[in-house]
């Protein structure tokens, strides 16, 4: 990944999310994640689905599409589906701050871009500090943790896939 592509730039005083420092130390396996935010919540994708983040790519509507794909976009010749996470989740909207870039993950089969408002940074979180999913969502949810903080909910890639781009 491209680390100018890869980030929103920081405000004037600001540091990335990174930069901060770890508030946890790992003394066991770790799990590799990307943290990103959809409309103003914190989410993490685990790396191993991950194969590129684009910046404000140019997104094309599809007529008759589900609700949750919001078009598609071309990733080296290939049209690739882009899910506005907003739906699946039930998010609100966050309308002072559109979604700028697209994730583009692969899941068994399923490959399709994930629309977020923001691309923070790549940690390490210790095994040992991910609980258990709560609420009515937690089938796209396979692992909460605190990181600087806040609450991530760690997606469950695969599932998100098949409920959106699977049909």
């Amino acid at each position: 990944m491209n680390p100018d592509r890869a980030y929103n730039d920081p405000q004037p005083g600001q540091d990335r999310p990174g930069d901060r420092g770890a508030t946890e130390i790992a003394t066991g396996p770790t799990v590799g994640v990307l943290t990103i935010v959809v409309h103003g919540q914190c989410y993490a994708i685990r790396l191993e689905h991950i194969r590129g983040i684009q910046r404000d790519p140019r997104i094309v509507p599809v007529p008759l599409a589900p609700p949750a794909i919001a078009g598609v976009y071309n990733l080296h010749g290939r049209l690739i589906p882009v899910v506005d996470l907003a739906r699946p989740l039930q998010l609100e909207p966050d309308l002072s701050r559109p979604p700028r870039y697209v994730v583009n993950v692969v899941a068994g089969e399923y490959e399709a871009g994930l629309l977020v408002q923001a691309v923070e940074d790549a940690v390490e979180v210790a095994e040992d500090l991910l609980t258990a999913p709560s609420g009515e969502l937690a089938q796209l949810v396979e692992a909460q943790f605190e990181l600087a903080g806040r609450r991530h909910d760690l997606l469950a890639v695969a599932h998100i896939l098949e409920a959106v781009v699977a049909r």
